[in-house]
């Protein structure tokens, strides 16, 4: 069963501050899935989101991007591993009224997944990787994101994916689903 939420929740990022001479624009990301978000990371394309020039910004602030130059934006969910949702972002120069702000949905790029756990055993995690990954207990396993429990939904880029679960009783981890299609913008729910 799919479906997609109607209320936004305004994702504005950073700070006012320009530098002068350098062409600007105000920033303002949304995002609709009902993902509880931490805080939003901007850092330049190709760094990582621990980099040392990483701007972390909480939600409802706006951001001064320079025109010119291109960054990463990442959403770091509560729970979860922090996901890239625009790469190589560059803003367009806005010619708004001042005090207008571009908004960018990233709803256009990002996908929620939630399994209800239903006849699944009690889990240590839950993990999303890449369609016809290998899994959590061999080598060259590359998740994606992942949640300790059911409760919790998982955010990714929209994309194919495998679903394991890792059982808390310590077996094996379980494939769920392979090839799994998550859509933008959608909030995908698994029995």
């Amino acid at each position: 069963m799919q479906w997609r939420t109607v209320a936004m929740v305004g994702v504005v990022l950073g700070s006012s501050a320009v530098l002068a001479g350098v062409d600007a624009a105000a920033v303002r990301f949304a995002l609709s899935l009902p993902v509880p978000i931490q805080h939003v990371v901007i850092v330049p394309t190709g760094e990582p989101v621990s980099a040392k020039s990483a701007r972390t910004v909480e939600l409802s602030q706006s951001i001064e991007l320079p025109t010119g130059q291109s960054v990463d934006v990442w959403v770091v969910p509560k729970v979860g591993q922090p996901v890239r949702a625009l790469s190589k972002y560059r803003p367009a120069p806005v010619k708004e009224p001042a005090g207008k702000s571009l908004v960018v949905n990233l709803d256009d790029h990002l996908a929620a997944l939630r399994v209800m756990g239903s006849d699944l055993p009690r889990p240590s995690k839950i993990v999303l990787a890449p369609a016809f990954d290998r899994g959590p207990d061999n080598p060259g396993h590359q998740p994606i994101q992942a949640v300790p429990d059911y409760a919790n939904p998982l955010l990714v880029p929209a994309g194919q994916y495998s679903l394991w679960v890792v059982p808390a009783n310590g077996a094996r981890a379980t494939l769920i689903e392979n090839n799994l299609r998550l859509l933008a913008g959608r909030l995908t729910t698994l029995d």
